[in-house]
């Protein structure tokens, strides 16, 4: 388990030297903090499968490190340790997860139930406000149709046409596909009436279609709108029977 031989980018990101050739493959400082080093190398010198894992040098830079075996004629003679400098890779990768719990944390503010459905409106991913309404978890929920938790209230052929879309339209991605309308009994909001509103997005290259749905709860809005016309009403009706008493009374009198 000594060092045997080593290629010039190794001599860089090691500071090796020809000298340096017998010396344990242990006390090279990027691989001295990496525990069973010795005996994941011998494990691959006796064929076994090979090892990968990851290693830092401590000033903010990780290396892959590959462990296979080095092969002459069929046989074994030894390992060969690769190591690839993965730190703008790991630093990207660091920027999208923040970036994606940043957006998941705007999404799950949102008070309207948002869902993304593909074209068999299966359920691929939701916000809070939408496990929140129907009482459901994020893994009870995945792939489920959309029409299960709706139940007969969500009439399917409506809400197959508002995922579907009206062919004639644009074919830009992030066409708006209308709105329906519809009664639920909802687990944590009882009886409600809910605006259902569909817009497709983008998906690359992804084959298939998805939708996402907006659910707007407009309940207090359409009782609001109700007792307006009522108000209308009465006052029409008012309007009515005050001409109608004018017309009969003596002014004079």
């Amino acid at each position: 388990l000594s060092l045997s031989s080593f290629n010039s980018a190794a001599a860089t990101l090691l500071s090796l030297t020809r000298s340096d050739c017998g010396r344990p493959v242990q006390s090279i400082p990027l691989l001295s903090g990496m525990q069973a080093l010795e005996a994941i190398c011998e494990h691959v010198i006796a064929g076994g499968s090979a090892h990968r894992t990851e290693v830092t040098d401590g000033a903010g830079s990780w290396f892959s490190l590959s462990i296979g075996c080095y092969k002459n004629d069929q046989s074994i003679h030894g390992a060969v340790l690769t190591l690839t400098n993965v730190t703008a890779f790991r630093e990207s990768l660091s920027r999208a997860v923040a970036e994606r719990e940043y957006t998941k944390a705007v999404i799950n503010t949102i008070p309207d139930a948002l869902v993304i459905v593909d074209g068999d409106l299966k359920i691929q991913a939701a916000n809070q406000a939408f496990y929140e309404l129907f009482q459901i978890s994020r893994q009870r929920s995945q792939g489920v149709p959309l029409y299960q938790l709706g139940g007969s209230d969500w009439d399917v052929p409506r809400l197959r046409a508002l995922v579907v879309g009206d062919s004639r339209r644009s074919d830009d991605p992030t066409d708006y596909l209308g709105s329906l309308e519809c009664d639920h009994d909802f687990p944590a909001a009882g009886r409600r009436t809910v605006s259902l509103s569909g817009r497709r997005l983008a998906a690359g290259n992804y084959a298939g279609q998805t939708t996402l749905i907006t659910i707007h709860d407009i309940t207090e809005r359409k009782r609001a709108m109700e007792v307006l016309r009522e108000s209308e009403e009465e006052l029409r009706i008012l309007d009515r029977v005050g001409a109608s008493l004018a017309s009969e009374l003596d002014l004079k009198e």
